[in-house]
This record gives C-alpha cells, structure tokens and sequence, in this order.
C-alpha cells in the first residue's frame, strides 16, 4: 500500500482524498464519511468517487492531492527499481530474480517494477533486447 510521506492526521469527514487502489496502479478519490480507531492508527471509510464503491484506508495511505499520491507513487518506484538493480550482479542472480518475483505478463500480478529492472539487467549482462 502506497504510504504518505508526509501523512495529514487532521483529515475530516467529508473530505476529498486521494490513495492507491489495492492490486492496481491506479490512484482513486472519493470522500471521508467515517473514521474507526483513533491518532495514527485511524482509519477512514471512504466513499469512492471513480468506482463507485466504498474503501477504507489508514490514515498513512491518504493524500490530499493527487499530484501528491503519483509524486510518492513515482518515489517508491525509483526506490524499488534500484534496489532490484542493485540485487542483479550475475546470470545467477538473474534467474533467482525471476523465481522470487512476478514478472511475466500475468495483469495484476505482475510486478512491472520489478519487471523493468529484470529486462534492463539481461540487456546488460545477456545482451538481450525485450524491446
């Protein structure tokens, strides 16, 4: 779940707020109508304005925007990117890659972070082009 760097703890009802939609990379809005809990562990229940459906999310995965929601998006990408990179040094390790994550063409499943820094290191280490 997509995490607020910065979370706003002061959100109300009736708020517009913007989050990740779970097994998706899409950013949805709608509006606070409930919280459960309380302080930082609070979560709100949300009536989606894009779906048409009702979500609740903790207070963490919320933002105020959605310029802020694909700018912390965009963040967690170029984090996970490198560190996948980072992990890839040797055929070897690219195999493993592959066994421990989901990059085949699978919809929801597939991890398309982790498949872009798979066909960036067989391009270095294999020559091969998946473009």
């Amino acid at each position: 779940m997509l995490l607020n760097p910065n979370p706003d703890y002061d959100i109300e009802i009736g708020d517009l707020v913007f989050y990740e939609v779970p097994y998706s990379d899409r950013i949805s809005s709608g509006y606070v109508t409930s919280f459960t809990g309380t302080g930082p562990s609070r979560v709100a229940d949300i009536k989606d304005s894009e779906i048409k459906g009702n979500m609740q999310r903790h207070v963490d995965n919320l933002f105020r925007t959605r310029e802020d929601a694909i700018k912390a998006d965009q963040a967690r990408t170029e984090k996970d990117y490198g560190r996948y990179v980072a992990t890839i040094n040797s055929v070897t390790d690219l195999v493993k890659f592959a066994h421990e994550h989901v990059i085949a063409l699978s919809g929801s499943d597939t991890d398309w972070t982790a498949r872009a820094a798979y066909e960036a290191k067989a391009e270095e280490l294999l020559g091969i082009e998946f473009h």
